[in-house]
């Protein structure tokens, strides 16, 4: 279509457009992909360090004193 004497290529346009977003979609995927990956490495050692504490509680009365 024809603006102020500016041939515009919408096909085109709309290619470059689409992929700026996919490129855009790949790298906020990836930021996610590696957040939830460390924090599921947190969770992860908080349930150990849970269960090193459980592990080391007194199982006579000796230890107990």
């Amino acid at each position: 279509m024809r603006m102020s004497m500016f041939l515009v290529e919408c096909n085109t346009l709309n290619e470059d457009l689409i992929k700026i977003c996919n490129k855009l979609i790949k790298q906020i995927c990836a930021k996610i992909h590696n957040h939830v990956t460390e924090l599921q490495q947190n969770v992860m050692a908080s349930v150990r360090a849970m269960q090193a504490k459980f592990l080391d509680k007194a199982d006579t009365s000796s230890k107990l004193v």
